[in-house]
């Protein structure tokens, strides 16, 4: 996920590729809380929304700032969440080994 949020990020990977894949793998995920798992579909669904209104209104290659600004938060959220979760994996990896 970190991977496909920071393609976005550097541009290399479009809007409509990183909302198609990141439902993926949520999807693919073992054993997300709950908590962790509805944050990241609200911030997944504010990215969804901006693009459906963006194909809507035929703005995918110059969203308005408002939309920009959205879409920014959201990504942002997400890679924190992914963090969070790879952060929580390597504690949790590390005291099972000890």
């Amino acid at each position: 996920m970190r991977n496909r949020i920071e393609g976005f990020e550097n541009g290399q990977l479009d809007l409509g590729r990183l909302i198609n894949d990141l439902h993926s793998l949520i999807a693919a995920l073992e054993h997300p809380t709950d908590d962790w798992k509805q944050r990241f579909l609200a911030d997944w669904w504010t990215l969804e929304q901006v693009y459906a209104v963006a194909i809507d209104r035929n703005e995918l290659d110059r969203l308005p700032k408002q939309n920009q600004g959205l879409l920014l938060q959201a990504v942002a959220a997400l890679k924190q969440l992914v963090l969070e979760a790879i952060s929580s994996a390597s504690r949790s990896s590390a005291e099972s080994t000890s």
